[in-house]
Protein backbone atom coordinates (compact mmCIF):
# COMPACT_ATOMS: atom_id res chain seq x y z
CA UNK A 1 0.00 0.00 0.00
CA UNK A 2 1.34 3.60 -1.06
CA UNK A 3 1.08 7.02 1.14
CA UNK A 4 -0.04 9.79 -1.06
CA UNK A 5 2.68 12.58 -0.69
CA UNK A 6 1.58 16.35 -0.66
CA UNK A 7 -2.29 15.80 0.50
CA UNK A 8 -5.27 13.85 0.62
CA UNK A 9 -6.08 10.60 -1.28
CA UNK A 10 -8.67 11.00 -4.12
CA UNK A 11 -10.47 13.82 -5.24
CA UNK A 12 -10.37 17.09 -3.33
CA UNK A 13 -12.07 19.84 -5.19
CA UNK A 14 -10.45 23.02 -4.42
CA UNK A 15 -12.68 25.73 -3.00
CA UNK A 16 -13.36 29.37 -4.45
CA UNK A 17 -14.99 31.79 -2.55
CA UNK A 18 -16.01 35.16 -3.12
CA UNK A 19 -17.52 38.07 -0.97
CA UNK A 20 -20.27 40.18 -2.78
CA UNK A 21 -23.21 41.92 -2.22
CA UNK A 22 -27.01 40.15 -2.16
CA UNK A 23 -29.39 41.92 -4.49
CA UNK A 24 -32.30 39.37 -4.80
CA UNK A 25 -35.20 41.44 -2.79
CA UNK A 26 -34.98 38.70 0.05
CA UNK A 27 -32.35 36.74 3.13
CA UNK A 28 -30.03 34.32 1.67
CA UNK A 29 -30.37 30.97 3.39
CA UNK A 30 -27.42 28.49 3.44
CA UNK A 31 -27.11 26.41 0.24
CA UNK A 32 -29.22 29.11 -2.28
CA UNK A 33 -27.93 29.34 -5.26
CA UNK A 34 -26.94 33.15 -7.32
CA UNK A 35 -25.86 34.61 -10.38
CA UNK A 36 -23.32 37.27 -10.74
CA UNK A 37 -25.27 40.22 -12.23
CA UNK A 38 -23.20 40.83 -15.28
CA UNK A 39 -26.25 41.99 -17.31
CA UNK A 40 -26.52 44.62 -14.45
CA UNK A 41 -30.42 44.33 -14.05
CA UNK A 42 -29.88 45.41 -10.92
CA UNK A 43 -30.83 49.58 -10.04
CA UNK A 44 -27.31 49.29 -7.89
CA UNK A 45 -25.69 47.96 -10.36
CA UNK A 46 -23.58 50.16 -13.11
CA UNK A 47 -20.04 48.46 -14.43
CA UNK A 48 -18.58 45.46 -14.45
CA UNK A 49 -15.18 46.77 -13.23
CA UNK A 50 -13.32 44.24 -10.98
CA UNK A 51 -13.43 45.10 -7.52
CA UNK A 52 -16.08 48.02 -7.83
CA UNK A 53 -19.29 47.62 -5.28
CA UNK A 54 -21.34 48.74 -8.24
CA UNK A 55 -19.98 45.73 -10.46
CA UNK A 56 -21.99 42.89 -11.65
CA UNK A 57 -18.95 40.89 -10.33
CA UNK A 58 -19.98 41.74 -7.17
CA UNK A 59 -23.47 41.87 -6.78
CA UNK A 60 -26.13 38.94 -6.75
CA UNK A 61 -29.64 38.09 -8.04
CA UNK A 62 -31.71 35.26 -8.84
CA UNK A 63 -30.71 32.59 -11.91
CA UNK A 64 -31.89 33.99 -15.52
CA UNK A 65 -34.13 31.01 -17.28
CA UNK A 66 -31.17 30.66 -19.56
CA UNK A 67 -28.88 27.29 -18.74
CA UNK A 68 -25.31 28.55 -20.05
CA UNK A 69 -23.68 31.67 -20.44
CA UNK A 70 -23.86 32.55 -16.71
CA UNK A 71 -21.24 32.62 -13.40
CA UNK A 72 -23.22 31.40 -10.66
CA UNK A 73 -22.44 31.25 -6.33
CA UNK A 74 -23.86 29.14 -3.76
CA UNK A 75 -24.38 30.97 -0.24
CA UNK A 76 -22.24 29.78 2.67
CA UNK A 77 -23.90 31.88 5.07
CA UNK A 78 -27.24 33.82 6.02
CA UNK A 79 -26.98 37.21 3.57
CA UNK A 80 -29.96 39.86 4.13
CA UNK A 81 -30.89 41.76 0.90
CA UNK A 82 -28.53 44.15 0.30
CA UNK A 83 -26.01 42.66 2.77
CA UNK A 84 -22.51 41.51 1.43
CA UNK A 85 -21.67 37.53 1.97
CA UNK A 86 -19.61 35.18 1.45
CA UNK A 87 -20.14 32.66 -1.71
CA UNK A 88 -18.82 29.62 -3.39
CA UNK A 89 -18.20 29.86 -6.80
CA UNK A 90 -16.77 26.31 -7.15
CA UNK A 91 -15.82 23.62 -4.73
CA UNK A 92 -17.53 21.73 -1.85
CA UNK A 93 -20.89 22.85 -0.27
CA UNK A 94 -24.31 22.38 0.67
CA UNK A 95 -26.96 23.24 -1.66
CA UNK A 96 -30.76 23.52 -1.36
CA UNK A 97 -32.11 21.01 -3.73
CA UNK A 98 -35.61 21.09 -5.61
CA UNK A 99 -37.05 17.23 -6.71
CA UNK A 100 -34.24 16.27 -4.31
CA UNK A 101 -36.00 12.68 -4.02
CA UNK A 102 -35.47 12.33 -7.51
CA UNK A 103 -31.54 12.51 -6.88
CA UNK A 104 -29.05 10.04 -6.09
CA UNK A 105 -25.44 10.42 -4.92
CA UNK A 106 -23.38 11.21 -7.43
CA UNK A 107 -26.52 12.28 -10.02
CA UNK A 108 -26.17 15.63 -11.35
CA UNK A 109 -28.17 18.81 -10.87
CA UNK A 110 -29.17 21.94 -12.60
CA UNK A 111 -30.65 25.16 -11.33
CA UNK A 112 -33.85 26.54 -10.89
CA UNK A 113 -34.86 30.38 -11.14
CA UNK A 114 -35.72 30.00 -7.60
CA UNK A 115 -32.42 29.90 -6.52
CA UNK A 116 -32.34 26.57 -5.74
CA UNK A 117 -30.52 23.32 -7.28
CA UNK A 118 -32.46 20.62 -9.04
CA UNK A 119 -31.82 16.75 -9.40
CA UNK A 120 -34.35 16.44 -12.47
CA UNK A 121 -32.40 17.25 -15.44
CA UNK A 122 -33.52 17.59 -19.42
CA UNK A 123 -31.76 17.80 -22.01
CA UNK A 124 -30.15 20.98 -23.19
CA UNK A 125 -29.54 22.24 -19.65
CA UNK A 126 -26.53 22.54 -17.75
CA UNK A 127 -24.78 20.21 -14.98
CA UNK A 128 -24.05 22.74 -12.25
CA UNK A 129 -23.19 19.97 -9.57
CA UNK A 130 -23.25 16.45 -7.99
CA UNK A 131 -24.87 15.12 -5.04
CA UNK A 132 -22.64 13.38 -2.32
CA UNK A 133 -25.46 12.52 -0.42
CA UNK A 134 -28.79 11.87 -0.84
CA UNK A 135 -31.42 11.26 2.32
CA UNK A 136 -34.38 10.73 -0.65
CA UNK A 137 -36.94 11.19 1.80
CA UNK A 138 -38.18 14.96 0.64
CA UNK A 139 -38.84 16.77 -2.56
CA UNK A 140 -37.25 19.83 -1.27
CA UNK A 141 -34.29 19.64 0.91
CA UNK A 142 -31.82 21.71 2.69
CA UNK A 143 -28.08 22.09 3.08
CA UNK A 144 -27.04 18.31 1.24
CA UNK A 145 -23.50 17.79 0.28
CA UNK A 146 -22.34 18.33 -2.74
CA UNK A 147 -19.70 19.33 -5.43
CA UNK A 148 -20.81 22.21 -7.60
CA UNK A 149 -19.15 24.51 -10.61
CA UNK A 150 -20.12 27.86 -11.08
CA UNK A 151 -17.57 29.11 -13.77
CA UNK A 152 -17.75 26.44 -16.19
CA UNK A 153 -20.10 23.76 -14.90
CA UNK A 154 -19.92 19.89 -15.55
CA UNK A 155 -21.33 20.03 -19.36
CA UNK A 156 -24.95 20.07 -20.72
CA UNK A 157 -27.29 16.68 -20.75
CA UNK A 158 -28.01 15.76 -24.15
CA UNK A 159 -30.98 13.67 -24.89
Amino acid sequence: MSTPIGGPIGYSPRNVDIDAINRTGATLAIGDVLQLDLAQSDGDVSNNTQGDENSGLANLILPAAATAGRLLVVALATTANDGKGKFRLKGRCKCNVLNSDTGTIGGGMTVTTAGLFDATIVAGEVVWGFFLEVTGALDTELNLDCIFDGENGFGIRHA
